[in-house]
């Protein structure tokens, strides 16, 4: 082994031995390289946005087409809560019927309710 490698089996040994890379740059080429990043990510940008203006203006034009089982499945959920509303309005009239009865028999009694007692 030479001498001048400096792994070693411990981990944190290791990394003590590895020295980091700097790259020394002249104050222009850190600038000209900032701005050819910057002239990239402003590029790729405008490319998304070209993206998405094509297809947004091509989506109005064509109808959206729901698949048959989504069709059949909406069609099926339509159907089941338009039963439930209907079912609740016939349980609303039902109770409604019931409840009339019992307020003229009420009224004609003039008895004193009985106390409810709970316990704690």
């Amino acid at each position: 082994m030479p001498a001048d490698d400096h792994r070693v089996a411990g981990s944190s040994t290791m990394s003590k031995a590895r020295k980091t890379k700097h790259y020394v740059l002249d104050k222009a080429d850190a600038l000209q390289i900032a701005a050819s990043i910057g002239a990239t990510q402003e590029e790729k940008a405008r490319e998304k946005v070209k993206k998405s203006h094509k297809n947004a203006q091509s989506q109005p034009g064509l109808p959206r087409r729901i698949s048959s089982s989504k069709a059949k499945l909406e069609e099926a959920k339509a159907s089941i809560a338009s039963e439930r509303a209907r079912l609740k309005k016939q349980k609303l009239k039902q109770r409604k019927q019931n409840k009339s009865p019992r307020q003229s028999d009420s009224t004609s009694h003039t008895s004193v309710p009985a106390k409810k007692v709970s316990f704690a």
